[in-house]
């Protein structure tokens, strides 16, 4: 890794960089750092945008992510206590906070406190006792795209649109940090080398296995940690005073068929996985049962297509089964109005608009 860059980024809206961000290495760093904090519908519509407008982007965006890459040589655990600490640090108190005439200052203290974070894990990773693995690496996918991970162990990971993981491979353990996305998981079978998966508050253990995880906090209809497992026997249980729900169970098993979502809000159990749904967005397929509109437009919008506009909020609400080709906006767009009572108008402009038909 190379020496951290460090360029004092303005921004001043809540949605994506403003103008003042004139270089793309700044208005790389501004997205990066919202990244790592999560990213709303119209916030990964308007990176996705924005990466594909210049080659030079997509490359400014890529060295940054390579620039916080040393993170990759800690443990997951560690990873995700720092990670936390500077999402923390990237809030200013209500009184420092940005406004229009402090946002440079602003932007520039959180900068600081990301790069300080980094330090401070590269130094904690000197320590003696910290163990040091034998392969790390980080991975990521922007919107629309996917992407298959070989790792040196034999196993493979296959990453959904939007998706960052951490890789570390210890003498006796594998660890996988699912910061964001959603991945597909064949697990090279080794006892002696437990395979870990770290995603928000759970902890997911397999010897050998294939399985699915997502992770998407804040997506309509998909907030909630989902685990689905199409073959083996995996292991869910909370990390620190997650889940107090269900705590008292200390963990849950999933075998093959089974799936979990985990809410933090009441109790939760296994319930049966359709086999041919799991880890089906591989191959671009998407399948709802009756499900919100709004919620199946959320998705797309995940991999990178603009949500259209709704004419009528009762839209929103209008209920939609069906399997879809997520790579294909405009086939969804031909049969929305043999599905529902709606017209879709306006598909070559950019926002199409859905409006009813009666």
């Amino acid at each position: 890794m190379g020496p951290p860059k460090i360029v004092p980024v303005m921004t001043a809206s809540p949605s994506s960089p403003s103008a003042c961000t004139d270089t793309p290495e700044q208005t790389a760093l501004d997205w990066f750092m919202r990244s790592r904090n999560g990213l709303d519908n119209a916030q990964r519509q308007a990176l996705a945008q924005w990466l594909a407008a210049d080659p030079a982007h997509a490359q400014a965006y890529a060295e940054w992510q390579e620039d916080w890459d040393g993170l990759d040589t800690l443990p997951a655990q560690q990873q995700g206590a720092l990670l936390a600490s500077a999402r923390n640090a990237c809030q200013p108190p209500a009184a420092q906070r940005p406004t229009p005439h402090t946002g440079f200052w602003s932007r520039r203290w959180q900068l600081t406190a990301l790069l300080a974070s980094l330090i401070v894990a590269l130094l904690l990773f000197q320590l003696p006792g910290t163990a040091s693995p034998s392969f790390a690496h980080s991975y990521a996918t922007l919107p629309g795209e996917q992407q298959t991970v070989e790792l040196p162990d034999g196993s493979r990971i296959d990453l959904d649109t939007d998706t960052r993981i951490n890789v570390a491979l210890f003498d006796g353990h594998r660890e996988v940090r699912l910061i964001r996305g959603q991945a597909m998981f064949q697990v090279a079978a080794n006892s002696a080398r437990p395979f870990i998966v770290a995603a928000d508050a759970a902890r997911i253990t397999v010897v050998g296995t294939q399985f699915s995880v997502r992770n998407t906090p804040g997506q309509p209809g998909a907030d909630t940690l989902q685990v689905a497992v199409a073959s083996g026997h995996v292991r869910v249980a909370p990390e620190g005073d997650s889940w107090l729900p269900w705590r008292a169970a200390s963990q849950i098993d999933l075998t093959a068929g089974q799936q979990l979502r985990l809410d933090t809000r009441q109790s939760t159990r296994p319930e049966p996985a359709i086999a041919a749904d799991i880890g089906a967005w591989r191959n671009h397929s998407l399948s709802v049962d009756d499900t919100p509109l709004s919620h199946v437009l959320a998705e797309f919008a995940r991999y990178g297509h603009p949500s259209p506009l709704l004419a009528d909020p009762g839209i929103a609400a209008l209920r939609i089964t069906g399997t879809f080709d997520t790579q294909n906006m405009a086939g969804f767009y031909r049969l929305l109005p043999r599905i529902l009572p709606v017209h879709v108008e306006g598909q070559n402009t950019g926002t199409p608009r859905i409006t009813t038909s009666h």
